[in-house]
């Protein structure tokens, strides 16, 4: 036999044998799971023959039971709990572990406070009454008072516009001289800079030039009005020489009033007068007494009418400008006081006055532009300042509270007003004035309702659980 031949009869060798040892295996297999059936059967058929003996009692039985289920349950929908005390009660989503309705639990839904008016709230249930008076929580009523509305609006400071000032020249020329300089303090009149400006040494000229005229003119009236006086000369030639004497006259008023346009005063037009010189030089002067705020000055700079060379401003007092909403424009007059506070300088208040209000709504904000004026006898303001205004409206009934018994939640103002010895509502209150470690509370609570007045901090603690993952709605 060839050596093909010997292995292509070991492969069919092995083949048979494993056929042979997989028909055994699957033998055995099934004759195990026929004998484990027929065991059930018999099972099965004894078990049969004695539960038929309850059969009837157990079906009536859970017939009973479930008639009784269903006559408990008929007109109520409780709904499916979903393990974390939440379920339905009548149509309503109800928070079983605080027993209120979640749109009305501040554990379970605090973040939609924001969405709510003033007098509004959300209901805190706490596990008892005396965990709250052990952790220092004590309630009291409020005090009925007057007092003012007050609003509180973001503002920028500005230089005060009726005491600011934008110096320029008033002729063409060149910066000679600049004597002042940003943070100088200047009087009325104090000289800022010198513009060398052939347009003043022309009016100049001219100026002196009527000025001789009206000199000549002079002497001719004198000795005409003398030989008519003699009768030498005739009358007529008298009436002429007085017109023209007038006319000149006349020429020199207005030509020192052109001295006077391009900016010189009437002490330096008087000193040309005397002078009869025709120099180029254009004093800038301060127009009152004031702070040099800006400076744009550089000597040798070529200067045109109107270039702005500096700004003086009176920083004794500031310009707030606000926005009022229109919703509370009828909150506010004129004549208001107010009082501003900065970031910058967190222990002062600068108080003022409300001195204007625009005649128009801006159609895009839908507030209406607003002035104050506030004082600033140190010069602390600074123009472009951001800050915050609070201005007092007339006054109205309302009650008062400590300090500490409102909370800032969302940067609204908040009061827990107690329900039951464990349920509070958290209500958003709108503040008035303050006074002596109290608030005014202008809407929002009424004089017959209980508040916590100290520990307050507490409950804002518990009614903001939720945002910390520590809610009901979080278990």
């Amino acid at each position: 036999m060839t050596t093909n031949n010997w292995i292509w009869f070991a492969g069919w060798l092995s083949l048979c044998l494993a056929a042979s040892l997989y028909a055994g295996c699957t033998a055995e297999v099934f004759a195990q799971d026929q004998d484990e059936h027929g065991h059930e059967e018999s099972g099965h058929d004894h078990d049969h023959d004695h539960d038929a003996d309850h059969g009837h009692d157990d079906a009536d039985a859970h017939a009973e039971d479930d008639a009784h289920d269903h006559s408990d349950h008929e007109g109520h929908d409780h709904g499916d709990d979903d393990g974390h005390g939440h379920s339905m009660r009548d149509g309503v989503a109800w928070c079983g572990e605080h027993d209120l309705p979640e749109a009305e639990c501040g554990i379970c839904s605090s973040a939609s406070i924001g969405e709510r008016a003033v007098g509004d709230g959300m209901k805190v249930r706490f596990g008892s009454a005396e965990s709250l008076t052990k952790a220092g929580v004590q309630v009291g009523k409020p005090e009925s008072r007057t007092g003012r509305r007050v609003q509180h609006l973001l503002g920028e400071v500005t230089f005060d516009g009726n005491h600011l000032a934008v110096v320029t020249p008033l002729g063409q020329g060149i910066i000679t001289e600049v004597a002042a300089d940003v943070g100088d303090q200047v009087k009325a009149g104090q000289l800022l800079a010198t513009v060398s400006s052939h347009a003043v040494a022309e009016a100049k000229s001219a100026y002196v030039k009527a000025l001789a005229d009206a000199d000549l003119a002079r002497q001719v009236l004198a000795r005409e009005q003398d030989m008519h006086a003699r009768e030498i000369s005739a009358r007529q030639d008298l009436e002429r020489a007085r017109a023209e004497a007038q006319a000149a006259a006349t020429e020199v008023d207005h030509a020192r009033q052109h001295l006077m346009n391009l900016g010189l005063s009437a002490e330096e037009a008087e000193a040309v007068t005397r002078s009869r010189e025709a120099g180029p030089l254009l004093p800038i002067r301060a127009p009152f007494a004031g702070t040099v705020v800006d400076r744009q000055a550089v000597i040798g700079n070529n200067v045109e009418t109107g270039t702005v060379l500096f700004r003086v401003a009176d920083l004794s007092q500031m310009w707030m400008k606000l926005a009022i909403p229109e919703a509370q424009l009828g909150q506010v007059a004129v004549g208001a006081p107010v009082q501003a506070r900065f970031e910058a300088y967190p222990d002062l208040v600068f108080p003022g006055t409300l001195t204007w209000l625009a005649y128009r709504v801006d159609p895009q904000t839908r507030t209406v532009e607003a002035r104050a004026v506030l004082d600033n006898p140190q010069g602390q303001l600074r123009d472009g300042l951001f800050g915050e205004a609070t201005l007092a409206g007339t006054e109205t009934a309302g009650v008062s509270l400590p300090a500490s018994a409102v909370q800032d939640v969302d940067g609204r103002p908040m009061v827990f007003v107690k329900l039951d010895e464990d349920l509070y509502d958290a209500r958003l209150v709108r503040l008035g004035d303050k006074e002596d470690g109290r608030v005014y509370v202008a809407a929002g609570l009424s004089p017959d309702e209980t508040v916590a007045l100290q520990g307050s901090h507490i409950l804002k603690g518990e009614f903001l659980k939720a945002r910390l993952g520590a809610g009901c709605a979080d278990h």
